[in-house]
C-alpha cells in the first residue's frame, strides 16, 4: 500500500472523519443530536415525569379525600350551629335576664343586687356581666347555681363568693354573690355607606 496514492489518502481521510464524528457524537456534547444530550434530554423529561407523576397523586389523593373533608365540614357546620343557637341575639337580652331572675324564684332565693353591667364586645360575640346577690339557704342557694348551669343559653359564673348570715335558731342562711356573663351573638352585616351627592343645584 502506497500511502502516497491519492485514493489511499482519501480513504484514510475518510476513516478519520467516521473515527471523528463518532467520537463527537458519542463523547462530547458538541452536536445537538450527540449521545450526551440526547442522555441530558433523557434526564431532564424523566425528572419532569416524575414530578408529574407525584402532582397527579397528590391531585388522587385530595379526590379520594373529599367525601371526608365533605363530612367533616358538615359536622363543623353542625357544631356552629349548635354554638349560635346557644348565643342569643342582643334583641334576646331581656328575655335572658328574665330566665335569670326566673331561676332564683324557682330555686327559692331573694335576690338583693341585680346589676347589668356595660356590654363587652368580643368578636363574634358580646359578653354582658351581671353582678348579682341572692340570699338563701344552703340547698336553695346551690340549686340557683346549678338553674343557671342548665339554662338553654350559655352562661358564665364567675367571682362568686358566700357568706353565711347569722339567723338564730332558724336554718343557716348564706348571702351568695356572682358575677353571672351571658353571652350574645353578633351578626356582621356589611352596612351599606349613603351615598354622598356629587353637587347642588343652585
Amino acid at each position: 500500500m502506497n500511502l502516497r496514492e491519492p485514493y489511499v489518502q482519501k480513504g484514510i481521510l475518510g476513516i478519520v472523519l467516521v473515527i471523528a464524528l463518532l467520537w463527537l457524537i458519542f463523547f462530547t456534547g458538541f452536536l445537538p443530536f450527540s449521545r450526551l444530550r440526547t442522555q441530558d434530554r433523557v434526564e431532564a423529561l424523566r425528572q419532569e415525569l416524575q414530578a408529574e407523576a407525584g402532582e397527579l397523586q397528590r391531585i388522587q389523593a385530595a379526590v379520594r379525600r373529599l367525601p371526608t373533608l365533605k363530612a367533616e365540614l358538615e359536622q363543623l357546620q353542625k357544631k356552629w350551629e349548635l354554638l349560635r343557637d346557644l348565643l342569643p341575639k342582643a334583641t334576646e337580652m331581656s328575655g335572658l335576664l328574665s330566665d335569670v331572675t326566673t331561676a332564683g324564684m324557682r330555686a327559692g332565693v331573694e335576690f338583693t343586687l341585680f346589676q347589668p353591667g356595660e356590654p363587652e364586645p368580643a368578636g363574634l360575640y358580646t359578653r354582658y356581666p351581671i353582678r348579682v346577690s341572692v340570699i338563701g339557704g344552703y340547698h336553695q342557694v346551690g340549686r340557683f347555681f346549678e338553674n343557671l348551669c342548665n339554662m338553654d343559653r350559655l352562661v358564665g359564673i364567675s367571682q362568686v363568693s358566700v357568706v353565711q348570715r347569722e339567723n338564730g335558731a332558724e336554718a343557716a342562711t348564706v348571702e351568695a354573690s356572682a358575677t353571672i356573663s351571658a353571652y350574645t351573638y353578633t351578626e356582621t352585616q356589611q352596612t351599606a355607606k349613603p351615598e354622598t351627592s356629587r353637587g347642588k343645584g343652585r
